[in-house]
C-alpha cells in the first residue's frame, strides 16, 4: 500500500484498488505515449515525474480526452503545454504516482522492453488497453489496392518492444482479429539513427469492423478517418 503525503492528499491524489476500463486504457496510453522518469532537480534532490507526449496534430485528445482520463483514474488534473518541438506534453510530478506505476509492471526509464502489465492481461479490461494503446503507438490507415481512391484500412501497431507486440498479437487474435507480425525490423530517423522496431498489423474491412464492435478508437484523429471513410467509402489524404 502507497502512503500518501499531505501534499498528495491536498491535491486529490489516489489509487485505483483494482484494475478497471480507465485504467486499463490508461495503461495503454502510458505504454504507447507515456514514460516515468526519476530525475535530479535544481536544488539537488530527486525528482519523480509521469509524463504523456502527443504529435502536435492531437491537441484536440492530449488536452479533451487523455488529461481527463488521468484526472478520473488519479485524481490529478494537468493542462497540456505546447513544446518547441511543436509536441503536447503532460506532465505530473509525483514520486507516488511513480511508485504506483511501476509496481503495476511499467518501467522507469526506456521502454525497449516494456511489456503489457500481468494485472490487465488477467483481467476482463486487456481491450480497454488495447485501445489506448492503439489511439497513440498505431495507426489507422487507408491503402490503394484496386484503382487510385485510398479505400482498403490497415490497423498496426508498433513497439521497440518484440514482447510488447507479441503479447498484443496475442491478445488480438483470441479476439479473432488476422494479423501478421514483423519482429526486429532495422529503421532510422531522419538523423539517420537506427534502431529496431517491430509490429502487428490487421488488413482490411473485417479487421477494421472487428475492432470497431469490440474496442474502437478514443483519439479523434482515427475517429475522423473512420467517419470520412465510412461517408465515402474511401479518404482523400
Amino acid at each position: 500500500m502507497i502512503q500518501l503525503s499531505k501534499y498528495d492528499i491536498t491535491r486529490g491524489l489516489k489509487f485505483p484498488k483494482r484494475m478497471s476500463a480507465e485504467l486499463a486504457e490508461e495503461t495503454g496510453i502510458h505504454v504507447g505515449d507515456g514514460c516515468i522518469c526519476q530525475y535530479v532537480n535544481n536544488k539537488g534532490f530527486l525528482g519523480y515525474k509521469y509524463i504523456v507526449t502527443s504529435g502536435g496534430n492531437e491537441a484536440d485528445y492530449i488536452e479533451g480526452y487523455v488529461a481527463p482520463l488521468v484526472e478520473k483514474v488519479y485524481g490529478l488534473y494537468k493542462k497540456a503545454k505546447l513544446k518547441n518541438d511543436g509536441t503536447f506534453q503532460l506532465s505530473y510530478d509525483s514520486k507516488n504516482l511513480v511508485k504506483f506505476k511501476t509496481l503495476l509492471g511499467l518501467p522507469l526509464g526506456k521502454k525497449d522492453f516494456i511489456k503489457i502489465p500481468e494485472s490487465v492481461l488477467n483481467s476482463n479490461f486487456f481491450l480497454d488497453f488495447l485501445r489506448g494503446l492503439m489511439d497513440t503507438d498505431g495507426s489507422l490507415c487507408f491503402l490503394r489496392r484496386r484503382g487510385t481512391v485510398k479505400y482498403y484500412p490497415r490497423l498496426a501497431i508498433i513497439s521497440k518492444s518484440k514482447f510488447l507486440i507479441l503479447q498484443v498479437d496475442s491478445l488480438l487474435r483470441i479476439s479473432g482479429f488476422k494479423t501478421s507480425v514483423s519482429l526486429n525490423c532495422k529503421t532510422s530517423t531522419i538523423k539517420g539513427k537506427q534502431f529496431y522496431i517491430s509490429r502487428v498489423e490487421m488488413n482490411g474491412k473485417e479487421n477494421l469492423m472487428r475492432w470497431i464492435r469490440l474496442i474502437g478508437f478514443s483519439n479523434p484523429k482515427n475517429i475522423r478517418k473512420l467517419e470520412e471513410w465510412k461517408t465515402k467509402g474511401f479518404i482523400e489524404k
